[in-house]
């Protein structure tokens, strides 16, 4: 993800005592960023479409390593004002997650393994690898290897306050 500040859409947010943004499939999130010389711009729009359980069909895929392999369907638009900031390209991936359990305890793990890797679906339904440019909108599969069938995914770049989803 982009270094940014992330807020809800237009709408008030409701925060976690985690301190994340608290959301539900279809909402619309915003990432906001700082141009070059110092605006605060919104930057990215996002919306998780679904959470749901994921089953590899790539000839190589791998058994899950943590147990439970999870698609999260997500359709990324990207504003022109991202050409403005520092690092004009959105990304998103496995390692911008993190678990949750159902009893609080977070997942010490990553997300990422080789049964959620490149071999789990085609690459035509993933995001683009190389990022999201300026006033692009793309929609595809982040695939997380989750230790739990249910749980809470928070999604959080390395600067400001997450989005939280519950499945």
């Amino acid at each position: 993800m982009t270094p940014a500040t992330q807020t809800p859409a237009k709408d008030a947010a409701k925060k976690s005592t985690r301190g994340n943004i608290v959301m539900a499939p279809g909402d619309v999130g915003t990432v906001s960023s700082t141009t070059s010389d110092g605006k605060e711009v919104d930057a990215t729009k996002f919306t998780v479409n679904s959470i749901a359980p994921g089953t590899c069909d790539q000839q190589y895929a791998q058994p899950p390593e943590n147990g439970h392999i999870v698609f999260v369907d997500v359709t990324i638009e990207t504003l022109p004002e991202l050409a403005e900031t520092p690092f004009p390209t959105f990304g998103l991936s496995a390692y911008d997650f993190k678990f949750v359990s159902n009893n609080g305890t977070t997942f010490n793990g990553s997300l990422s393994t080789i049964a959620s890797g490149y071999g789990c679906i085609d690459d035509a339904r993933t995001l683009p690898s190389a990022g999201i440019g300026p006033g692009e909108k793309a929609t595809g599969i982040v695939v997380l290897d989750v230790p739990e069938p249910a749980g809470i995914l928070i999604m959080k770049s390395m600067f400001g306050s997450g989005f939280e989803y519950t499945f």
